[in-house]
């Protein structure tokens, strides 16, 4: 192998060692802001600035729509303050939140959502590889006549208004 090669070859090597991984970090819930919002910190003790985080690739009801109080009743029990939460990958949507995928002890809690048919798969945003096994867990819970798909709605949950 020629030196110019090798040179390109070792330069190659020293850029994917360099390459930053999936951004993932812990950090701690402050509080439960939304059923698919929340607000973390990086301490333990719960002090310094707050982070607000979206779930990444769901939307949730919200406000007066039906079963908003039962998804952000979820929400709460499963992160209640001070607990411990993983956020991975997290990135800017189309109206400047931050959306990530948030795990508490390995779980999901866009999937947790989804399965108990509190949520629904992100129609426009929802891009990742894992998003059509999102779709599957969503049409289970819809078969299962789950949360929102047990109201017998006139319209999908995707089609209505944000609040």
């Amino acid at each position: 192998m020629c030196a110019v090669m090798r040179s390109l070859l070792l330069l190659l090597m020293l850029c994917l060692l360099a390459a930053e991984p999936a951004q993932a970090f812990v950090a701690y819930v402050r509080a439960v802001e939304d059923s698919d919002c929340i607000s973390v910190t990086r301490s333990r003790n719960g002090k310094g600035e707050a982070e607000v985080y979206y779930f990444y690739g769901i939307s949730a009801p919200r406000g007066r729509q039906p079963m908003a109080v039962d998804a952000k009743a979820l929400v709460r029990r499963m992160l209640k303050p001070g607990t411990r939460v993983t956020i991975q990958s997290p990135l800017k949507d189309h109206k400047g939140r931050q959306r990530a995928l948030i795990y508490v002890d390995g779980v999901s809690m866009s999937s947790s959502l989804l399965e108990a048919g509190l949520a629904w798969v992100d129609r426009k945003n929802c891009k990742a590889m894992f998003c059509p096994r999102w779709y599957r867990t969503e049409q289970e819970a819809a078969a299962g006549h789950k949360g929102i798909w047990g109201l017998g709605l006139n319209s999908m949950p995707w089609q209505w208004q944000e609040e």
